[in-house]
This record gives structure tokens, C-alpha cells and sequence, in this order.
């Protein structure tokens, strides 16, 4: 997304981000099979599809979440053929500390601002 995607910061060839997002080649485009991938991977992890590790919270389940988080910023429908990362973010986005810093900041001086933007 860095290399491509349009910030508030900064435009960016809108291409290469048309290319990111494209539903051209299925699983070969650059995020249909990032997403393809994790939601296969989640199929070996043993757990219900809400979670990738027991306790549903380690620090790569919050990464995951916030990169989920910023391509749904962008494009509400993204994970919708993606069952496990759906539900994964689903269960994440209802969590009261997540709740918390999304709506008001939680800890935080202020709450986060959307920074990756769609295309123009």
C-alpha cells in the first residue's frame, strides 16, 4: 500500500493503485492475493475463524487488523470474499480497546485519521 496507494499526504500514479486493487488476474493481483493467502493460511491455524492464535490478540493479530482496518477505510466491501479475515476483523473491530481507539482515541491525545485514501 505505501508504494501505491494515495495518502492525504501524497497523490500517487492512480495506475499502479488501480493495478493493487484490480480484480484482474483473480488471486495474482497484488491484493486479492495478499488476502487470498492469509485467508488460506488461517484454514491451518486450528482456530475458529475469528482468531488466527489462541488468545485472538498478539501484537501481528493487531498489525493485521489495522492493515485490514486502513483497506476497509478505503473500500468498505474489500474483505467480502475473504470468510476468515471477515470474521477475524469483525471480532477485532468489536473489541472494547479497539472500540475505544477508533472512536475516540482510546489512550491517545485524539482519535486516528484516515491516511491512505482511494484514487482520484
Amino acid at each position: 500500500m505505501v508504494r501505491v496507494q494515495p495518502t492525504i499526504m501524497k497523490k500517487k500514479p492512480k495506475e499502479a493503485c488501480d493495478a493493487f486493487w484490480s480484480d484482474g488476474d483473480g488471486d495474482k493481483t497484488p491484493l486479492k492475493g495478499f488476502l487470498g493467502m492469509l485467508d488460506k493460511y488461517h484454514a491451518g491455524t486450528g482456530y475458529d475463524a475469528g482468531r488466527f492464535t489462541k488468545s485472538g490478540v498478539t501484537v501481528g493479530e493487531c498489525k493485521l487488523f489495522t492493515m485490514l482496518h486502513a483497506l476497509k477505510m478505503i473500500k468498505d466491501d474489500v474483505l467480502k470474499e475473504y470468510t476468515a479475515l471477515s470474521s477475524f476483523y469483525n471480532r477485532f473491530r468489536e473489541l472494547e480497546p479497539t472500540v475505544a481507539m477508533i472512536e475516540s482515541g482510546g489512550n491517545m491525545p485524539d482519535k486516528f485519521i484516515q491516511y491512505f485514501i482511494a484514487a482520484e
